[in-house]
């Protein structure tokens, strides 16, 4: 806590009480040594409340475990909604029903919502681009949400218009 008091500009200006989350996030911690992942998440979820765009908790592990697997493709906002593209950028993942309606049965806006804590409290432009670029990292999120890793991925795709749907299953 120090520390951050020290060094850290933003501590003064939202409405956090530093020393009472961090307390909380010292109660919560299970575990005897404590999760050096579990830690570092609840640090960095407590950090992105402040609304510093450039602030981040960094270890000396990845943030995931080894063998987590990653989205086959990237997902842009475009004016019609979000798409899925090729790692490379060089095509649509689904031409004929470029828009992502949801992934895993949530739609793009739970997504978002479910991304929010770990987001800089920032514009929704922020958060949002920030969510999605995250969900490159598929299995540290499922991890996050307590939902089963490794799975293959459930995608609803629509054309730009609305008038179809197609669903298809991906591997990671």
């Amino acid at each position: 806590g120090a520390g951050l008091k020290d060094q850290f500009a933003y501590v003064g200006l939202g409405e956090v009480d530093l020393e009472r989350e961090l307390s909380q996030i010292r109660d919560g911690l299970t575990g005897d040594p404590v999760d050096i992942l579990e830690l570092r998440l609840e640090l960095h979820r407590l950090l992105m409340r402040f609304g510093d765009g450039h602030a981040q908790v960094r270890s000396n592990l990845p943030p995931g475990q080894p063998g987590d697997k990653y989205l086959p493709f990237l997902l842009v906002e475009s004016r019609a909604g979000v798409v899925a593209v090729l790692p490379d950028r060089s095509a649509l993942v689904e031409p004929d029903a470029p828009i992502v309606l949801a992934i895993d049965g949530k739609t793009m806006e739970e997504w978002v919502e479910l991304a929010r804590p770990y987001v800089a409290n920032g514009s929704p432009q922020l958060v949002r681009r920030r969510a999605l670029g995250d969900m490159r990292e598929i299995d540290w999120v499922r991890r996050v949400l307590g939902e089963e890793t490794g799975a293959p991925l459930t995608v609803t795709f629509s054309t730009v218009d609305g008038s179809q749907t197609v669903e298809r299953e991906l591997e990671l």
